[in-house]
């Protein structure tokens, strides 16, 4: 194959053309290779029907053959590959009432989201382009294929992806794509919020968000998805001036927490819909930046603080205090000097407490007493050495009597 990017699909190609069907590579990753951007999945469309292409492969997974999809494993990595296909309606705006397989690519294509996806690519390296979205890419420009009113009554998800490629590729909505955003945001509310979700984390992320919130507020999309919808001017309001891209949801909700104490972590997490991962990581960065702000970049601060969450409190810290100099190199620094990384490295132990105080049973005062000497200890100002905590304890914090 001419594009070497590509080669690892040639295989696959070389199958379906020598079997007598045509096949492309096609969508995001023809996009990303014309923009200059990483190729991520590669999917495949083909004039063969999925049985077809079954008969074809020795691992295939039929994920959804309704529809006309099924996946082929090619050294372990899954490749989709979808029959051309025109589309019935979308009852549900996601997913078409049903679907007729056609033989043409150019029909196919005719079905697709935006001039920029709507790209074909053949093993040799030959371009299908009848929506002239290599035009559009040389333009910067993102416009519906075909009118937008009917691509986004189709899936509505497809305004926050319209939004999602201005913040990741830094084009211009295409002047009716843009008018049409603001005709049909309100289709909006048929979209489940994981949908919208997945979007609105990838939008954050773009290397060109300042160029796509605008344009949130500007077509009130913001009416329509969680928290932001419940009082008008809050996308605005919330979001700062000196805005840099967050890689995940949870960096974003924790930003908007600490911009707005009025509204609570729960609610921004239950609406979000956010794993219990999610809302672990939201507390923690909250937690850290409260930290940051009152005492600096303490041992306690990174002690406490998932080493997975470093690059994301860095994000966040930049984005409210864009003169604040504190690195990632700075918290690891601190957390390679710590003199404990957990508390199962305290040289002491509740049951240890129990023969320092033998009067006293137990009870809460034994994890108040081991976070006591657990801060100290990482703090620098007691060693961990038993025989010197034992010491420290029974001389300066006798239990209370009771």
């Amino acid at each position: 194959m001419k594009n070497k990017v590509f080669h690892k699909a040639e295989p696959i190609l070389r199958t379906l053309q020598q079997a007598g069907y045509e096949a492309y590579i096609v969508g995001g990753a023809v996009r990303d290779f014309l923009v200059g951007r990483p190729i991520g999945d590669i999917d495949i469309t083909t004039s063969a029907t999925p049985e077809q292409v079954m008969n074809l492969f020795s691992k295939v997974v039929p994920i959804g053959i309704k529809h006309g999809t099924v996946a082929v494993l090619q050294k372990g990595e899954p490749y989709e590959i979808t029959t051309y296909r025109t589309e019935g309606n979308y009852s549900d705006h996601r997913h078409p009432d049903n679907v007729d397989f056609v033989d043409s690519i150019q029909t196919d294509l005719a079905r697709r989201d935006f001039t920029i996806n709507a790209i074909a690519m053949d093993m040799q390296g030959d371009i299908v382009d009848p929506f002239h979205g290599r035009t559009d890419i040389k333009n910067r420009l993102i416009q519906t294929v075909g009118p937008p009113k009917d691509r986004f009554k189709e899936d509505p998800l497809r305004m926050m992806r319209a939004i999602r490629f201005v913040s990741q590729l830094g084009f211009q909505l295409e002047g009716k794509t843009l008018i049409g955003l603001s005709e049909c945001a309100h289709w909006l509310d048929k979209m489940a919020v994981e949908r919208i979700k997945v979007e609105f984390e990838k939008m954050w992320a773009g290397s060109f968000l300042d160029q796509a919130l605008p344009i949130i507020e500007q077509t009130e999309i913001d009416r329509y998805i969680p928290v932001f919808r419940e009082k008008k001017g809050r996308f605005k309001k919330l979001v700062p001036a000196s805005i840099q891209p967050l890689a995940y949801i949870y960096e974003s909700i924790a930003l908007f927490v600490l911009l707005d104490s009025n509204i609570s972590i729960e609610t921004w997490t239950n609406k979000w819909k956010c794993s219990k991962k999610e809302k672990s990581n939201v507390k923690r960065l909250v937690q850290a930046v409260q930290m940051l702000e009152k005492d600096g970049l303490t041992n306690w601060l990174v002690y406490n603080l998932d080493r997975n969450l470093y690059s994301s409190l860095v994000r966040i810290v930049t984005t409210l205090k864009p003169n604040c100099s504190v690195t990632e190199e700075d918290i690891k620094a601190i957390w390679g000097s710590l003199p404990l990384r957990n508390r199962r490295e305290l040289a002491i132990s509740g049951t240890d407490l129990l023969t320092f105080f033998p009067v006293r049973t137990k009870g809460a005062w034994i994890g108040r007493y081991l976070q006591m000497v657990e801060r100290m200890v990482v703090m620098g100002d007691l060693k961990n050495e038993k025989t010197e905590i034992k010491e420290w304890v029974t001389k300066w914090n006798p239990p209370e009597i009771t």
